[in-house]
């Protein structure tokens, strides 16, 4: 019956003998082989013989001072806290950027890529239980505030994100975090990217919608309203795209259009003014061709375009350049050619329409509070 040994489940499972083949001298190839079996932080907690038997026993306290230590024999791997080397001499884990004393939970040296947290000297941001630092170096990407991925050094730990500068010497100054959640700050950027056609004002006016909407239960009917910007941005219901552009955009694009993006995040994330008047939604090239087909002649029972606004979109648009950005062969419907003949002189009125949606005699309304790029913006109104 092979013997019964521990792995990094919590679990006990059989790992089968093993007898290494003859070489010279009728001696096995390897007369000692050992297997290391993790925990969720890379930390050897039992490492076994060949034979499945238990060589060596340890546990660590959370920042990896070693509390128990048990041998079989002679053997003593020096991979242990994070599977990283402990060298007997200074008593130090070598990570490769700088020595970790787990005795007092601090480095011996300065964080290469300087402080950006409590302290240069500080492991894992107080929290070793979820993170780990394999190089011992800044673990998280920074980006300009214009949107620019700045650089990292690619440790895979934790999911932050901070904007600040280079400081001329490979490292960064003036350091912020602005997301804890930087898989989703990506997913939602490149929602962004995609509902823009490239306008800077227009990706920042896109964010901050998106960023209104997300208290407002009455866009998000079916819920009590999403979580947060990221969420909101990637609500189906909310705008929809196609599924390739909900994908994390890629650090490596620093297209103009991606920092523009972005940008527009970063600004709603940090705490920047809402410069769109309060607006809860938008449109694109779909609303001009479409026409009075558009969801929102059917939702909504009163629409005003500001003639100023319905110009900027219907010129914007009049380019085929900017048309092949979204489709190519979508018109503009004639009604939107002929804003110059709106009956107000100010506003585009559904007083001229009828609708044929279940809201169509309602008192809630929508008036435009702007138009940048290639979209139209919205807010809600009740007259």
């Amino acid at each position: 019956m092979p013997t019964q040994t521990f792995n990094s489940n919590t679990s006990f499972v059989p790992i089968a003998a093993f007898t290494p083949p003859s070489g010279a001298g009728g001696l096995g190839l390897e007369t000692e082989q050992y297997f290391f079996h993790p925990d969720h932080l890379g930390s050897s907690n039992y490492i076994t013989n060949f034979v499945g038997e238990v060589s060596q026993h340890s546990e660590y306290f959370a920042f990896g001072e070693t509390f128990v230590e048990e041998h079989k024999n002679s053997h003593n791997s020096p991979y242990k806290f994070n599977g990283k080397e402990l060298d007997e001499e200074s008593g130090l884990y070598y990570y490769g950027a700088r020595y970790y004393d787990a005795r007092i939970s601090i480095w011996a040296s300065v964080d290469p890529l300087v402080v950006k947290t409590m302290s240069a000297y500080g492991y894992c941001n107080l929290n070793p239980v979820n993170l780990i630092d394999p190089t011992g170096m800044s673990s998280y990407p920074i980006y300009g505030k214009n949107g620019e991925y700045l650089g990292d050094d690619g440790r895979k730990g934790g999911d932050l994100a901070f904007t600040g500068e280079k400081d001329g010497k490979g490292g960064f100054k003036n350091l912020k975090q602005f997301t804890d959640n930087h898989t989703q700050f990506q997913r939602a950027s490149n929602k962004i990217k995609n509902e823009s056609s490239g306008n800077a004002t227009e990706s920042l006016w896109i964010a901050h919608t998106a960023n209104n909407a997300q208290k407002d239960k009455s866009i998000n009917y079916k819920k009590n309203g999403n979580k947060d910007v990221f969420v909101q941005l990637l609500d189906g219901q909310y705008s929809t795209t196609l599924p390739k552009f909900k994908s994390p955009l890629s650090v490596n694009d620093n297209s103009q259009n991606a920092k523009n993006a972005r940008a527009g995040l970063i600004n709603v994330l940090q705490g920047g003014s809402d410069p769109t008047g309060g607006a809860v939604l938008w449109d694109g090239l779909d609303f001009l061709h479409n026409s009075f087909d558009s969801n929102k002649f059917n939702e909504y029972g009163y629409v005003r375009i500001t003639t100023s606004h319905l110009k900027s979109l219907t010129d914007f648009y009049s380019y085929q350049s900017n048309k092949n950005k979204i489709n190519g062969n979508w018109d503009v419907d004639c009604v939107f050619e002929e804003y110059g003949k709106i009956p107000y002189k100010h506003t585009f009125n559904s007083a001229y329409w009828t609708g044929n949606g279940n809201e169509a005699k309602s008192h809630q309304g929508i008036k435009s509070s702007g138009t940048h790029g290639g979209t139209i913006f919205w807010i809600k109104y009740k007259r």
